[in-house]
């Protein structure tokens, strides 16, 4: 690229979307935004670096017309405001879509630099470097009570490789933990809980249930959530909803089948993810050993998809065993999921 890069006759750089792109995301945004001479076309120096997200295919085509202007904060805010909701959200985060004032931050937690978007893509300190102090560090390396956190790491994300799950999903939650950060909050209502709105993954070792916690499904589940947030956006996916709502039609019928393997001696014995989804799909009316209650799920109408996607995931980039029962009984479900994910 550098001959052509030196090249007085190229103007700049268009982006051009992957044909195998299935998702909005960012590099939709890259390849839409307009600073002068059509979708996608920046000056050299403005030019995004590629790629913006793990397994990015789009490609970078040399322009030589009549140069764009300038790709500033302003481009941003005006090609976003454009945008559906469900877009916007897909592109900088659901947090971040809700008013012009949060844009910036949006971008910037993708790594993008709103008035410099030529500069290389980071990841945002405060989600990788450490912190220091008694609130936890970056990195995955939090000392939870007597939780060793680096040695877990290292064993989480050996699990993760591992495990056999969907390829490409598994190399993008490899991604999201070696960047995690953790924090503790003595206030928290849950042992983990993954925010939106700072990216971080908080922990509460004074809950009652800290130290029963399965420590890679609870990691996994957190950051199933952080990558739907900032990735899949499965709330916003079609197909999956729709499985979703199938499946809740049918939890009733197939209860009696799966309720005695998350009891004391069967096959799934306490299982959390089981016992969460089957709660969530019956929106807290199946009596299960584990999960939300029912004012939790009728407190959002995507509670229900965001903690479902959340657990598929963490079942599938561990290899856990109660997957074989989504697929025994909720097979649109699983199938739709890995749709989003692949």
């Amino acid at each position: 690229m550098k001959p052509i890069h030196n090249d007085p006759d190229v103007t700049g750089y268009q982006w051009v979307l992957s044909s195998r792109h299935h998702i909005t995301y960012e590099c939709t945004m890259m390849s839409e935004l307009d600073s002068g001479a059509g979708p996608g076309v920046y000056l050299k120096k403005d030019c995004p670096p590629q790629p913006v997200h793990p397994n990015c295919m789009c490609m970078l085509v040399p322009y030589v017309d009549e140069p764009p202007g300038r790709t500033t904060f302003e481009t941003f805010k005006d090609y976003l405001e454009k945008q559906s909701d469900r877009d916007r959200a897909d592109m900088i985060g659901k947090a971040n879509a809700q008013s012009p004032v949060l844009y910036r931050r949006g971008l910037e937690r993708r790594g993008i630099n709103p008035d410099r978007p030529g500069e290389p893509r980071k990841i945002p300190e405060e989600l990788l470097a450490p912190t220091g102090g008694a609130g936890g560090t970056g990195g995955g390396q939090a000392q939870l009570g007597n939780f060793d956190g680096i040695t877990a790491k290292a064993h989480f994300l050996e699990t993760i490789r591992q495990s056999g799950g969907t390829e490409a999903h598994v190399k993008n939650m490899n991604l999201y933990a070696q960047a995690a950060v953790y924090k503790e909050d003595k206030k928290l209502k849950a042992p983990f809980s993954y925010r939106p709105s700072d990216g971080i993954i908080y922990f509460n070792t004074a809950h009652p249930d800290f130290d029963k916690l399965d420590f890679n499904l609870a990691r996994a589940h957190e950051l199933s959530h952080k990558a739907d947030d900032l990735q899949y956006g499965s709330a916003n996916n079609k197909g999956f909803v729709d499985a979703v709502e199938a499946a809740s039609k049918k939890v009733h019928s197939v209860a009696h089948e799966i309720l005695p393997m998350l009891e004391v001696g069967g096959e799934y014995e306490n299982d959390p993810a089981l016992s969460d989804i089957i709660s969530a799909l019956s929106k807290g009316t199946l009596d299960v050993p584990i999960g939300h209650s029912a004012e939790y799920w009728n407190s959002d109408e995507n509670k229900a998809g965001d903690e479902i996607f959340a657990w598929l995931s963490a079942l599938d980039v561990l290899a856990r065993p109660s997957m074989k029962a989504i697929e025994k009984y909720f097979l649109e479900l699983l199938n739709s999921y890995k749709e989003v994910v692949r």
